[in-house]
């Protein structure tokens, strides 16, 4: 049974990826438009993504969750977003920008 050791018996170096699996662009234009590409689920690479977002936003603190659901998937500016949840849209942001990180760090393996 194989178990990541050559044939010699010394342990394999694993091949690193190079390229994340999600830009930071393809992030945030799978969180705005969630919506939309729930109507494309019968397309594989949509579901997939679809999904990983799903565990992702799970992943997040609730105020940076609570950011990404206003500003990205419902679509509000993040003035508006702010005064919702009663800080300045600067604070709104940077919940919102923090939240995209984390989303893609969770995605790409990232701690």
């Amino acid at each position: 049974m194989f178990h990541g050791r050559s044939m010699k018996g010394r342990p394999m170096r694993r091949n690193r990826i190079f390229r994340d699996p999600y830009s930071a662009e393809e992030i945030e234009a799978v969180v705005e438009n969630y919506d939309e590409l729930q109507y494309l689920r019968y397309k594989s690479w949509v579901q997939v993504r679809l999904m990983d977002i799903d565990m992702a936003l799970q992943s997040l603190r609730p105020k940076h969750y609570e950011a990404v659901l206003l500003c990205g998937m419902f679509g509000l500016t993040v003035r508006t977003a702010g005064i919702l949840v009663g800080v300045s849209k600067d604070t709104m942001h940077r919940r919102y920008v923090r939240g995209l990180g984390d989303l893609a760090r969770f995605l790409n393996g990232g701690t």
